[in-house]
C-alpha cells in the first residue's frame, strides 16, 4: 500500500467516523423525544391499577432505549480510529454521570425505583477507559425494578464501585489506583 493510498483509507476512515457521530447524535435526539414521552404516559398512569401492564410495558419501553443509548455511546470511538480514551478517571465522577443517566434514561425516579449513591470522599483516579466503565456500569444497573445502589471506595491500592440492585449481592469493579505522581504526569 503506497503512502497516498494509506493517507486515502484513513481520510476514508475519518469521514466515516464523523458522519457516525453525526447519526448517533440525531438518533439519541429522538430517543430522549421517545423517553420523554413514555415518563410522560408513566405518570399519567400513575396509580391506576386497571392500567399496570400499560405501565410494565412503558418501563421496558424506557428501559430498551436506556440500552440503545448504551450501546450508541460506543459509536464515537469510531470516530477516533479505533483509540480508546485511557487516562485518569475519577470513578466519583463516572458514578455521578451514570447516577445522572439512570435518572434521566432509565427513568428511576418515575418507576419509584430508589436510587442511593455512595461517593467515596477522596478521589479515586484510575487508568481507564471512561465510556468502558460508564457502560459496565450501565448494564449492571439495567432492569432495576426496585433500588440500586451505587457506591464507590478506595481499598489500598485499588479503587471499586459496587452495584447493588434490589437488594441482591453487589457486583464489584475493582482497579488499580493511580499514583499521585501517574496522575500528575497525564495533567502535565
Amino acid at each position: 500500500m503506497t503512502e497516498d493510498d494509506e493517507r486515502r483509507r484513513a481520510e476514508r476512515i475519518l469521514g466515516l467516523g464523523k458522519m457516525s457521530l453525526t447519526t448517533v447524535h440525531d438518533v439519541n435526539n429522538q430517543l430522549t423525544v421517545l423517553s420523554m414521552h413514555a415518563d410522560s404516559l408513566l405518570e399519567r398512569f400513575e396509580g391506576d391499577g386497571a392500567a399496570s401492564e400499560v405501565r410494565e410495558e412503558l418501563q421496558q419501553i424506557t428501559s430498551g432505549i436506556g440500552r440503545i443509548v448504551a450501546l450508541l455511546a460506543h459509536f464515537p470511538r469510531f470516530a477516533n480510529a479505533g483509540e480508546k480514551a485511557v487516562g485518569p478517571l475519577d470513578l466519583n465522577e463516572c458514578a455521578e454521570q451514570v447516577c445522572r443517566y439512570l435518572l434521566k434514561t432509565l427513568g428511576t425516579g418515575k418507576t419509584k425505583a430508589k436510587l442511593t449513591k455512595v461517593l467515596a470522599p477522596e478521589a479515586l483516579y484510575v487508568k481507564a477507559d471512561q465510556v468502558d466503565v460508564f457502560n459496565a456500569l450501565v448494564e449492571r444497573a439495567s432492569g432495576v425494578t426496585g433500588s440500586i445502589s451505587i457506591r464507590t471506595y478506595g481499598e489500598g491500592d485499588r479503587a471499586c464501585v459496587e452495584v447493588t440492585i434490589d437488594g441482591a449481592a453487589p457486583s464489584i469493579i475493582a482497579f488499580q489506583r493511580m499514583s499521585e505522581a501517574e496522575t500528575a504526569l497525564f495533567a502535565a
